[in-house]
């Protein structure tokens, strides 16, 4: 099982840098751990929502798929849109700061809607965007498919943002 995770700190400093994309995405498979700055998951994939919010890898991506690491130029995605996936970083920190557990995982579906979860399934390639670009909500590494996903505790921006929604638990298995 490999399980990555996003470097927020090499993204941060890379952005205010002025430079381009850094080393984002860390690997760890059999103890083993690389890193690069773009990647392409060939298979079925699952990003989860820890309930550690001081953990240093408050999210991570489990997969058993093939990885293709790059970090060259940029890959060419095709042109049909497909959902977006990424982590709201203001939910993230509220998270920390004051002790809730609001979903701050972000995806805008196929046909424009945004939804938000504390766990996302993908049943085929996935693509770790990380060009030096910025999407117009501030994120500036994210992930895209073509391929169907399922949103685990899915609800709109409204839900993620109440009170109500704050103090659920995780109901994943490995989010404890």
């Amino acid at each position: 099982m490999h399980r990555i995770t996003l470097n927020g700190r090499a993204l941060r400093e890379a952005a205010s840098e002025g430079g381009g994309p850094g080393l984002v995405c860390r690997i760890v498979h059999e103890g083993r751990i690389s890193e690069c700055h773009q990647l392409s998951i060939i298979g079925p994939a699952r990003l989860v929502q820890g309930t550690d919010h001081d953990a240093p890898d408050p999210l991570w991506l489990e997969t058993k798929a093939a990885l293709v690491q790059r970090s060259g130029a940029p890959m060419m995605l095709p042109r049909k849109r497909g959902a977006i996936i990424h982590v709201n970083r203001a939910l993230l920190g509220r998270n920390r700061s004051k002790g809730t557990d609001h979903p701050c995982i972000t995806i805008k579906t196929m046909d424009g809607r945004t939804r938000y979860g504390r766990a996302v399934r993908f049943e085929g390639p996935l693509h770790l965007v990380n060009d030096g670009r910025q999407l117009h909500c501030g994120a500036r590494a994210w992930f895209t498919t073509w391929a169907p996903i399922e949103i685990e505790d899915e609800m709109s921006f409204a839900e993620a943002n109440s009170s109500a929604h704050a103090q659920l638990t995780c109901p994943l298995e490995t989010c404890s």
